[in-house]
């Protein structure tokens, strides 16, 4: 996906609405992945109605489904230009103690938290 974001968005708006709720939206890194692009382009309303869907994973029981939600949340916070909220989201999502364990995500998040942070 490097650098094809016109290609991610449309991938994601092709997806049926069951897949909203399907674990494989959180492993493939829809919530957080499709907010932010649009988000960091300036697209602040779909950024905000694509996070909206999965809106329910912010309470859910799997915190890697929190974590994701969080993700997105926090992307979306700061390119509204709420650089306080972006980093509370952040680092409450860096408290999950699973995280140790995902380099991956914890990079996400801690780049997240480094850019709120400047």
């Amino acid at each position: 996906m490097l650098g094809q974001w016109n290609e991610a968005l449309d991938s994601l708006a092709e997806l049926p609405e069951e897949w909203e709720t399907a674990r494989a939206a959180v492993s493939q890194g829809v919530v957080g992945v499709g907010t932010a692009i649009n988000a960091h382009r300036g697209r602040l309303e779909a950024a905000e109605r694509h996070i909206h869907r999965f809106a329910e994973l912010q309470s859910s029981a799997d915190v890697q489904e929190q974590a994701e939600y969080g993700f997105g949340r926090s992307a979306l916070s700061l390119a509204q230009g709420d650089a306080a909220e972006a980093l509370r989201i952040a680092e409450q999502a860096l408290e999950m103690p699973w995280l140790e364990r995902l380099d991956r995500s914890r990079g996400s998040v801690r780049a997240l938290v480094d850019t709120a942070s400047s």
